[in-house]
């Protein structure tokens, strides 16, 4: 059986993205064991989405490349040969409204399809106050946080996650901090220390944060609750995530 080729762009580091890196090989292999994979990663505030896209597209016996985050997904897109190349992005929040996809009920005629985290339905994130509200009464502001990648020109998918969140939250009359006291760069999560250094002023101001996942995020999750936890704070999640710190009922998640 010939040996098939698959790149990988993720908008985080390989040595970040590890776990998820077993997980995806791990359950591929079961199907074909006789898959390559590339993997190419890319900072998340770097200006080298396209280079790496165009790295793997120019690989000749690739004809999938898996991507993470919707920055990558969408170089991917640009350097890709639709007529060779097909892309197929892990999760996106929001994939018509980036330009990801035209249709998301008849994704035909293109080269790129995915998964849908559904960070910006309407319907979804009401379902998910209502889960927080419930199991994390909020008792001063919530905060919204997500990662913004800095580099110019750079698309800020999460900025439309953020929007929605902020928008619905304050129609529920739920009192919100600024969306600017959210709007972190990739390095405020790594590490506890870097979290708490963001979340320590907003001490008296915040008691739930509201978390806009992407691969940068994902990857340094148990950061961000051991931080939070720290702090007397409570996080509120799309989806579980892959998450080692215990949560002693700080963490709440849904609907999935």
């Amino acid at each position: 059986m010939p040996q098939i080729e698959i790149g990988f762009l993720c908008a985080a580091t390989n040595a970040a993205w590890t776990k998820y890196y077993g997980a995806f090989e791990s359950a591929l292999k079961r199907t074909n064991p006789n898959v390559h994979i590339t993997y190419v990663s890319v900072e998340a505030d770097s200006k080298g989405y396209d280079g790496a896209a165009r790295y793997l597209a120019g690989i000749k016996d690739i004809k999938v490349i898996v991507t993470a985050g919707t920055e990558a997904a969408l170089a991917c897109k640009r350097a890709a040969d639709p007529t060779k190349t097909a892309v197929v992005f892990a999760s996106a929040g929001d994939p018509l409204g980036c330009g990801l996809v035209k249709s998301l009920q008849h994704p035909t005629g293109t080269n790129v399809t995915g998964c849908i985290n559904k960070q910006t339905d309407e319907g979804i994130v009401k379902k998910r106050i209502d889960v927080m509200k419930n199991k994390l009464p909020t008792r001063k502001n919530v905060l919204v946080v997500g990662n913004n990648p800095p580099a110019p020109g750079t698309l800020c998918a999460i900025d439309h996650a953020m929007d929605k969140a902020l928008d619905l939250l304050r129609q529920a009359r739920i009192a919100t901090a600024t969306k600017d006291k959210g709007r972190w760069s990739p390095s405020d999560f790594l590490s506890v220390d870097n979290v708490k250094a963001k979340l320590t002023p907003l001490r008296d101001e915040v008691d739930v944060l509201w978390v806009c996942s992407d691969p940068v995020v994902s990857a340094n999750v148990n950061y961000l609750i051991h931080a939070a936890r720290a702090l007397g704070m409570r996080t509120m999640h799309e989806f579980r995530e892959h998450v080692d710190a215990p949560n002693n009922g700080h963490q709440c998640y849904g609907p999935s």
